[in-house]
Formats: structure tokens, C-alpha cells, sequence
């Protein structure tokens, strides 16, 4: 079991996947280039992330945090 050291709040989880998803997007395409990653890999696990950022999006924004702990 992963232990989330605290609550977060949507915005908070919200920014960090925008983050992530830029890196992807950032750095894939030279991964993808340099043999390091299949193209339709990169489109997948980008489309994954995009796809985790709209149903944490659709939470409701008047929950002040979301304690994730325990669940799988």
C-alpha cells in the first residue's frame, strides 16, 4: 500500500498532473527519437495522465481536501 503523507486538495493534485503531463509532453518526443520509448507508448501513458487529470477535474471543488490514505 502507497502511504499519501497527507490531504491534498484537488488544486493541489490538479497542478501536479499538469506538471507531469507537460514533462511528458516535453520529453517524450526525444525519447520517443532515440529509441528510448515507443510512440504509441508515449501517446497512451500521455492520454492516461490526461484522462486521471479530467476525473480528479470533476470532483467537486467545495471538498476542501481529499485524504486518499487506505484506498487502492
Amino acid at each position: 500500500m502507497i502511504e499519501i503523507p497527507k490531504p491534498h486538495t484537488r488544486e493541489t493534485l490538479l497542478t501536479c498532473l499538469d506538471r507531469e503531463i507537460r514533462m511528458r509532453e516535453t520529453n517524450y518526443p526525444s525519447w520517443v527519437a532515440n529509441g528510448r520509448l515507443r510512440a504509441t507508448k508515449a501517446e497512451d501513458e500521455i492520454a492516461r495522465m490526461k484522462a486521471v487529470r479530467a476525473v480528479i477535474a470533476q470532483l467537486p471543488a467545495t471538498q476542501p481536501e481529499l485524504n486518499l490514505q487506505g484506498r487502492r
